[in-house]
């Protein structure tokens, strides 16, 4: 286990022992959910294709993770309450994935969005995804199969 995912897993060690954040061992089966859903290419979603898309680009501004990434989900077509569940996966955790409620993702932002790394936030099936880039670039947008249920 590389020296990342040790500090990143011991900072989330509380909110695991309380049993807020599952460490989960269907990261394969989450990845496969979005590369299914979502347009990857060379490792990276890729925002353009997906026409239902919104972003931040903050690559110039000091970021306060929890408040920029709370702004913009705020403003989403979507409701989503604190007991959502989500999938978190951030690129440079390796093996790593994290099943929480919304409300969980919420308040401990900060610190998931805060080491470097492209990090995916969205629900089990796919539905929308959350992404936070190592440039501190925000995007969300739906998966393919809800890109018709979000014009309508």
């Amino acid at each position: 286990m590389s020296k990342l995912i040790t500090e990143f897993l011991s900072e989330m060690r509380p909110a695991i022992h309380r049993g807020e954040i599952i460490v989960s061992d269907k990261g394969d089966e989450y990845d496969s959910v979005l590369v299914s859903r979502f347009p990857f290419d060379l490792g990276r979603l890729q925002w353009h294709k997906l026409p239902q898309s919104r972003w931040r680009h903050r690559r110039a501004v000091q970021v306060n993770h929890e408040n920029a990434s709370r702004e913009l989900l705020s403003q989403l077509p979507i409701e989503l309450t604190a007991a959502t569940p989500v999938v978190f996966i951030g690129d440079n955790l390796e093996g790593v994935t994290l099943e929480m409620s919304f409300g969980v993702f919420l308040r401990r932002c900060g610190i998931l969005l805060s080491y470097p790394q492209h990090c995916y936030v969205f629900p089990p099936d796919g539905s929308w995804c959350f992404n936070y880039t190592f440039e501190n670039d925000m995007y969300f947008g739906f998966g393919r199969d809800e890109l018709s249920d979000a014009r309508t």
